[in-house]
């Protein structure tokens, strides 16, 4: 989070920013037995401002790879199922 102070000379506010930090991963490959992507070399990082993000997505360490959690499309949102 960064404060920013007002700037009159520059018609500029007082605000706050909040910032993301996003490790670009390189050459992810899906496995073909669960479709899921795997990558074993982080990239540079990027620092953004969060409004800039769309969607978060995770990793989990597996052996000497990290798979990538990603929910952010329609079909992998979990869905309430009722016995009606």
């Amino acid at each position: 989070m960064v404060d920013l102070q007002a700037s009159p000379p520059l018609g500029l506010s007082k605000q706050t920013l909040i910032l993301a930090a996003i490790r670009v991963c390189y050459n992810p490959q899906p496995k073909s037995e669960n479709g899921i992507y795997y990558y074993s070399r982080d990239g540079h990082l990027e620092v953004v401002d969060i409004t800039c993000v769309q969607c978060l997505v995770g990793r989990v360490k597996d052996g000497n790879e990290w798979a990538i959690v990603d929910r952010s499309d329609s079909s992998t949102r979990p869905v309430l199922v009722t016995e009606e």
